[in-house]
């Protein structure tokens, strides 16, 4: 089955859960196709391609509040990458998501993942107005990742992986524990992907807290390493 969009100004993909939700999906066995010139919008990424574009399945498009490295608390993420993209992308962010990453409106910039390998900065036109980075591929790009940072930094993945850090219990009713020897930051984050308490603190209460998942990072204030945790509240 092949779908082609042909619209403006938006399409609007807005199927989403939570921080890890799958956004968009495309079987296996279907394609969607972007004509030249025209808007393609998923859940706070646009991209506007100066030529055809044809997206074949399996692909599955997320957005994720946890960072890569020091990016920003916002990446986008392909199961597949899209190839041979040329053309306009605009990323959009809340202000919030770049609290954890320091990063400032005025000197972010876009990374890209082309698959295994980060980009080096792209310096976007910024909106500090609208909360949008647009940026103009004009050669043809792979896409797999897309996030935002401060300019100059390296992206890498890291995790608590040989520490001894330990949450519990999950599923919570009024309160988690946080057990380890570091110096800690944990943030949680609501479905939304927002930021609803930062704390330094071990035993965190939770209480006043809707049911639900949540999303909880945990940062090593030392080393910026973190682990991101999903918790139920009771």
């Amino acid at each position: 089955m092949k779908s082609i969009i042909k619209m403006s100004p938006y399409l609007f993909c807005l199927i989403s859960f939570f921080s890890y939700s799958q956004d968009l999906t495309i079987s296996s066995g279907s394609s969607l196709s972007v004509v030249s010139g025209t808007d393609f919008y998923v859940n706070g990424l646009n991209l506007n391609p100066s030529a055809d574009l044809t997206l074949t399945g399996p692909v599955e498009f997320s957005k994720t509040a946890t960072p890569v490295g020091e990016s920003i608390d916002r990446v986008f993420n392909f199961s597949n990458t899209i190839t041979n993209f040329q053309g306009d992308v605009t990323f959009f962010y809340n202000d919030s998501e770049l609290i954890t990453s320091s990063a400032s409106e005025p000197t972010l910039v876009l990374r890209v993942k082309d698959g295994t390998t980060w980009s080096s900065d792209l310096t976007p036109t910024r909106d500090g107005t609208l909360n949008t980075l647009i940026y103009n591929f004009p050669a043809s790009t792979n896409i797999s990742s897309i996030t935002a940072s401060k300019p100059g930094i390296t992206l890498s993945i890291n995790k608590f992986n040989k520490l001894n850090v330990n949450l519990f219990p999950n599923p919570v009713i009024s309160s988690f524990q946080i057990s380890t020897e570091l110096t800690i930051e944990t943030l949680i984050y609501n479905n939304l992907g927002q930021i609803i308490l930062k704390t330094n603190q071990k035993n965190i209460d939770v209480s006043q807290l809707s049911a639900g998942n949540y999303l909880i990072i945990v940062k090593d204030l030392n080393s910026n390493n973190f682990n991101s945790y999903q918790i139920i509240k009771l």
